[in-house]
């Protein structure tokens, strides 16, 4: 496709979606970005007496496609399954603007909670990042990004099927690389990654290729969310096992003949349902207690 044919299509996965669940309140957020960009965000809030924890989260859709209200249905149940906040970022897209203009947004994002948490009711020693696809690549950036780079420290990461590397080798791509089973082919990671970046040599860099990182010491602890029936899922379980090695708390789940893109049809898939399950109770578990390090580092 076009790059505006296929952002018009992935809009139609929203007749997957399921209800939208009533939240406590949602508002909309413009947000001064650290390179002078405007970045569009919507908040999503609890009900809650008390300042909430916080997640950041980002839209899949290849860095390309895709918006706020292409997961306006799962973050919502997101937020009610957890009893945090979130705020879905509408980051700057490729080609018209490449790496690392969309990983600028959300660390300006991330910023924003930091300095307006009292303002609207956040926890700031709280604060998390999540996202699908290319989404949870820039989550996983951004995680790499806050930790190479004094913070803010971030006391969780929820990574659905995340674009980790640009190894097409792996036995993952080999078997549904070619799309016949899968909803994403090689070919189409491929499309991706050239409208992404502005050389061949920026998939070398950790911030887009994070499997790329010297060390994965330090990161937050972590959730994948993973389909059986994806290119990318050996990327995955490389990423869990090296955080296991590098001494992160972190979990795997992969959903047996799921296929990339499942986590948006919870009007039709239990998996999917399943899988918003999963993570709600994750975030709740991880995000509303304050460890020792995030009580410590101030307010």
């Amino acid at each position: 496709m076009e790059v505006e044919q296929a952002r018009a299509a992935i809009l139609e996965m929203k007749l997957f979606a399921g209800p939208q669940e009533p939240v406590g309140r949602v508002e909309q957020i413009h947000i001064a970005g650290r390179d002078g960009s405007d970045i569009r965000a919507q908040l999503y809030m609890p009900d809650s007496p008390e300042p909430v924890p916080t997640m950041v989260y980002m839209h899949g859709g290849g860095w390309v496609i895709g918006n706020h209200t292409s997961v306006d249905e799962l973050v919502r149940t997101l937020v009610n399954r957890s009893g945090c906040a979130a705020l879905s970022v509408d980051y700057r897209l490729a080609p018209e603007h490449k790496f690392p203009a969309a990983l600028n947004d959300v660390q300006s994002a991330i910023l924003w909670v930091i300095e307006n948490a009292a303002t609207w009711g956040l926890d700031r020693n709280r604060l998390a990042v999540g996202g699908d696809s290319s989404g949870a690549n820039l989550a996983a950036a951004a995680s790499l990004f806050c930790r190479d780079n004094g913070g803010p420290p971030l006391v969780f990461q929820l990574l659905v099927y995340p674009v980790l590397d640009r190894d097409y080798l792996t036995s993952s791509y080999q078997f549904f690389g070619d799309g016949a089973l899968s909803a994403l082919s090689t070919a189409d990671v491929v499309w991706f990654h050239n409208h992404y970046v502005n050389r061949p040599d920026d998939l070398e860099h950790p911030y887009v290729s994070p499997l790329r990182a010297e060390s994965l010491a330090g990161l937050p602890r972590t959730l994948l969310i993973c389909a059986e029936i994806d290119p990318l899922l050996d990327d995955s379980i490389e990423y869990a096992r090296r955080l296991e090695h590098a001494g992160v708390p972190v979990e795997m789940q992969v959903y047996p003949g799921m296929f990339h893109g499942f986590w948006r049809m919870g009007g039709v898939l239990a998996e999917a349902r399943q899988a918003l399950n999963l993570a709600g109770e994750r975030m709740r578990r991880y995000m509303r207690v304050v460890d020792d390090a995030a009580s410590t580092s101030g307010s």
